[in-house]
């Protein structure tokens, strides 16, 4: 009479070896993650200068409130940019992290479940 099809004590070897691979991917994903929050957080923030200059001409007392606002939001426009570079940057490194585990973990996976079958 053959033995069992089904090697069990290299399947559970094999899986806990897989599992492990999982778990350091996940931690370097997330020193990643935390890199990016850092460097995020380095970020200075800037606050836009809307001092109002004094004037008596009228057409400055219209035209400077306005061309320090337009200044402000293009500053503003350009830090949020700034940051979500940093943001997408980090995300990407991550996520790159984790398919790349994922996709040797399913060919583990693969060469584990055939390891185990006898004949396989």
């Amino acid at each position: 009479m053959p033995g069992p099809v089904f090697d069990a004590g290299a399947f559970l070897g094999g899986l806990l070896r897989l599992q492990l691979g999982n778990l350091n991917a996940l931690a370097e994903a997330q020193r990643s993650a935390i890199e990016g929050l850092t460097a995020l957080g380095r970020q200075p923030p800037r606050l836009p200068d809307l001092a109002m200059p004094i004037s008596s001409d009228p057409r400055s007392i219209v035209t400077a409130p306005v061309e320090s606002l337009k200044a402000a939001i293009l500053e503003g426009t350009a830090q949020a940019n700034a940051m979500l570079e940093i943001t997408a940057r980090a995300n990407a490194e991550a996520t790159g992290i984790l398919q790349e585990r994922a996709l040797a973990a399913l060919d583990e996976w693969k060469a584990l479940l055939l390891a185990a079958t006898r004949g396989g």
